[in-house]
């Protein structure tokens, strides 16, 4: 799915300054729009194939936000959720199956911050509201959002420093939501490129790419690994801002947990535990130490800082038997796997983050840059952050998967041949004939 946002700095003005060109050469499935400056009924511009919504301010000729569409939401939610904060267009929510689409335009700090103490009213409010959204379904929050969060985001950080816009109260706003739970799309992607979104009028400032990054998408953490591409289109004129946009990949997964869980024995006789937690080497050098599954259905992951998760699982006995586990190497993620089920990433407190449709799949090897090694009955496939397959090798059919250290040994029955399999440099080094 591809997502646009710009601040397009008057609407109506807008759409003699290419506007509608660009909206039908992008061919958004998402294209939301901050400051459109106008009244209902002001304007005419209804797109073939798109929801439109609106938000205005009270005040004529002044702030508001609108989202044009082609999925047509479950619900449409004016504002963040407090009257003082609604009367001036600055929020659209629009709610879906998979995730919440917030488009926003956040309130300038004015002048000598004359308007700070309303903009960290209005942060607060918004940071609880979009924590809000992000327990029931993950986010995605766009906008206009008036901060350079970090000194590489504007031209001459320290000439502005306490300026609207790069204050020490608003960049610590913005790094308060995102501690708590979400990602700046283009900062990870990108931690060391400069590009600005936002130019003044003044001394020929975009000319000389005199400029301040404040547009953004930003995500819930979980819906990171989707994000494709978050892009800066500095070469699109029309306004003082320019657009920015971001790529989603599809939803491989399910939102509901579906987990199984191989029933195991350990030396005390403890049923549910997953031995290969504590014996395999390559698992010693991450925080997790051990699961278990109960029969109320739930799977607990065990951290070797004595906390523990606790979150639904699949315990069906038809699927239990086809079951393996494994984490990542910075013992963030967890890896279940079922040949008749599929594979599923989670992170250890219990978050689906992918669910690939591999259901011959046998093992799973995690990789240090985060992508896993899956053996299939017949490949071993190379999963990205997202479980999409970008690489494959094809081995013996009917492989029995085995860890040693950081390689899979792989006895493949039918031609009797041992085949070893270095998963970080993804290929065979070794292949001998077994009787």
């Amino acid at each position: 799915m591809k997502f646009i946002s710009w601040n397009v700095n008057g609407f109506r003005a807008s759409l003699g300054k290419g506007f509608p060109e660009f909206f039908k050469e992008q061919d958004a499935d998402f294209f939301c729009v901050q400051e459109t400056k106008m009244q209902e009924g002001q304007a005419s511009f209804e797109p073939e194939g798109y929801f439109r919504y609106w938000n205005y301010a009270e005040k004529k000729g002044y702030s508001g936000t609108a989202v044009f569409t082609k999925h047509e939401p479950i619900s449409v939610t004016y504002g963040i959720g407090a009257p003082e904060h609604n009367t001036e267009g600055r929020a659209i929510t629009l709610e879906y199956d998979e995730f919440y689409f917030v488009c926003v335009y956040t309130p300038n700090a004015q002048r000598e911050l004359s308007r700070i103490d309303y903009r960290m009213e209005w942060e607060k409010a918004l940071r609880e509201y979009l924590v809000k959204l992000d327990a029931a379904k993950p986010v995605i929050y766009c906008g206009d959002l008036n901060v350079a969060h970090n000194e590489i985001d504007l031209k001459n950080p320290e000439k502005n420093h306490q300026s609207a816009g790069f204050s020490d109260a608003e960049r610590g706003a913005f790094t308060a939501l995102l501690e708590s739970g979400f990602k700046d799309t283009f900062r990870t992607l990108y931690p060391d490129e400069v590009k600005y979104t936002w130019w003044s009028y003044l001394a020929k400032s975009r000319e000389r790419n005199i400029g301040w990054r404040i547009d953004y998408f930003v995500v819930s953490e979980r819906l990171m690994p989707r994000v494709k591409d978050s892009l800066i289109l500095t070469d699109v004129m029309g306004s003082d801002h320019c657009p920015v946009a971001m790529e989603l990949e599809p939803d491989t997964a399910e939102d509901h947990f579906d987990l199984c869980v191989r029933r195991t024995t350990d030396e005390n006789g403890k049923k549910g535990f997953i031995t290969e937690y504590k014996n395999n080497a390559y698992i010693e050098k991450t925080a997790v130490v051990g699961a278990e599954a109960d029969k109320e259905g739930e799977m607990t992951v065990y951290m070797k800082n004595g906390e523990k998760y606790t979150f639904p699982c699949w315990t069906d006995t038809e699927y239990s038997a086809q079951f393996g586990v494994n984490v990542s190497a910075d013992g963030k993620y967890v890896y279940a796997i079922s040949s008749i089920k599929g594979l599923w990433c989670y992170t250890v407190d219990g978050k689906l983050v992918y669910k690939t449709r591999y259901t011959s799949a046998q093992d799973v090897f995690p990789r240090a840059d985060g992508t896993v090694a899956c053996v299939t009955r017949s490949n071993i496939l190379l999963l990205d952050a997202s479980g999409k397959a970008t690489e494959k090798v094809r081995v013996s059919r009917d492989v029995v998967p085995q860890k040693t250290s950081e390689k899979l040994v792989s006895a493949s029955i039918s031609e009797k041949t041992l085949i070893v399999f270095d998963a970080e440099k993804f290929e065979v080094t070794e292949k001998t004939a077994r009787v």
